[in-house]
């Protein structure tokens, strides 16, 4: 979907992405950029990079809105949210990273 060059720190965006896809990309490709990454990185990178790219785009009061209103429904949150669903996907492991943080919580 994108691709930081660092030689010539150029980002490039496939000219397919929809509107909603842009913002996302362009910010996991900005990260990239400020991290120093060169080349293709190990997936727990990138893992980490589309979980800081949701973080930051998508907050908990507007998460939770959406949820109530899509009843849980990916699509529905994402269309509330005006986001991807792999974003909100994305966002959903940053929240249960944080259930697991805590004592006594675990994902069925």
């Amino acid at each position: 979907m994108g691709k930081y060059v660092h030689a010539t720190r150029t980002i490039w965006l496939n000219t397919r992405l929809s509107t909603r896809e842009r913002t996302p990309v362009l910010l996991h490709e900005v990260l990239h950029m400020q991290a120093g990454h060169v080349g293709p990185q190990p997936p727990a990178i990138e893992r980490k990079i589309r979980r800081d790219v949701a973080r930051i785009l998508i907050k908990q009061t507007d998460y939770a809105r959406a949820e109530r209103i899509g009843g849980g429904n990916l699509y529905t949150i994402a269309e509330e949210l005006d986001q991807p669903a792999w974003l909100v996907r994305d966002y959903r492991t940053v929240l249960e990273g944080r259930l697991l943080g805590r004592p006594g919580c675990r994902i069925a």
